[in-house]
């Protein structure tokens, strides 16, 4: 009766497996844009900023982006965008990377607040930035509403603001006041300072270094943003240095993760006698060696766990292993516990803990 109670719980195992692996893959949206055919005044052209967009997007889209594409966009375009982004990452289940990417003009007003340029936007004075551009921290408001679990933030927009518009001498973009939790900004230089147009054949020389890092396999988010930055300040001899802001302090993959370094293989032992008996279970080894698991291979610990007790549970049933009720009173905690994605390497530490206490 106890065997037949196991197999079902391998099933149920089973299932519960396939539904956390899909809910741990994120779901994946960008909005891209990118202004360079800027006819209002003073804002001059910008001859790379559409074909960074068409390439970022292109880029994210081969890593399992939905994108959504502005060129060119006046302000209601990239207001409406916003919101709609916004409110595709709130409405998804499950864990949800955001990647937001501007190039073209952006500017700071007197109050340093940073705005993004429409491709129209006629400014003859600061003091209209407010009602003409868009307000980068009306980005960052409605990237917190979202409530999603990781958002990127790239502005490619640090450019010098017209001596007719500004005679201070006001360059580039300020230091972002409010970033939101679950988010890493880049600007493609530091704060008041100013970028490149010009780069890598059609790319400008930030985004060009961007696409190489976003497109190669088994970068974490951070590596592809800390790696961008470095050969910027690199290629320019430190004149430009992207800056990276960030409130999210977990380890992300855009695309796919690397490999598992594989276990050295050990000679295999010459063949022993089945022993007439079935061994008994060792459970706090179990622990330790799931704990171990999941940090060599990377994997979420609620995964291995459920793997490992599985693979138990089929011992068992065939005889191989002893389970006592012990064992089973904490392997069916354990799997609900696997089940609702709450077990921790803490739940871990206690039980050995007391296990070795006993």
């Amino acid at each position: 009766m106890k065997k037949a109670f196991f197999f079902v719980l391998i099933l149920l195992i089973g299932s519960a497996l396939f539904s956390q692996q899909n809910n741990l893959t994120p779901k994946k949206f960008a909005l891209v844009i990118g202004n360079g055919n800027y006819t209002g005044q003073p804002w001059g052209n910008l001859r790379n900023a559409v074909n960074d967009a068409v390439d970022i997007k292109d880029a994210l889209e081969s890593l399992g982006f939905q994108v959504d594409f502005i060129r060119n966009g006046n302000l209601s375009q990239m207001q409406i965008a916003v919101i709609n982004f916004k409110n595709k990452l709130r409405s998804a289940s499950g864990s949800t990377y955001g990647f937001f990417y501007f190039a073209g003009h952006g500017a700071q007003d007197r109050n340093q607040h940073n705005y993004l340029i429409p491709a129209d936007a006629d400014t003859p004075s600061l003091n209209l930035l407010t009602q003409r551009a868009l307000p980068v921290q009306f980005v960052m408001d409605e990237l917190e509403e979202a409530r999603n679990e990781l958002n990127i933030i790239i502005l490619d927009a640090c450019r010098d603001i017209p001596t007719s518009l500004d005679r201070s001498g006001s360059r580039g973009l300020s230091v972002i006041g409010n970033i939101p939790k679950g988010s890493i900004v880049m600007y493609s230089t530091a704060a008041n300072k100013t970028a490149s147009d010009g780069g890598i054949e059609r790319n400008g020389l930030f985004t060009g270094y961007l696409l190489k890092n976003l497109t190669t396999p088994g970068l974490t988010v951070y590596e592809i943003l800390s790696r961008t930055g470095a050969d910027v300040e690199r290629a320019t001899n430190g004149d430009q240095y992207p800056e990276i802001r960030q409130m999210y302090h977990e380890t992300a993959y855009l695309g796919s993760r690397p490999m598992p370094i594989p276990t050295p293989q050990l000679p295999v032992p010459a063949p022993q006698p089945i022993p007439s008996v079935s061994t008994n279970f060792n459970l706090i080894a179990f622990l330790e060696e799931t704990l171990i698991e999941a940090k060599r291979t990377n994997q979420n610990l609620n995964i291995v766990t459920l793997k490992r007790i599985q693979n138990v549970l089929r011992q068992f049933i065939v005889g191989e292993i002893k389970l006592t009720d012990t064992d089973i009173s904490h392997f069916e905690r354990l799997t609900n516990l696997s089940i609702e994605n709450k077990v921790n390497e803490q739940i871990f530490t206690e039980l050995i803990k007391n296990l070795k206490g006993m």
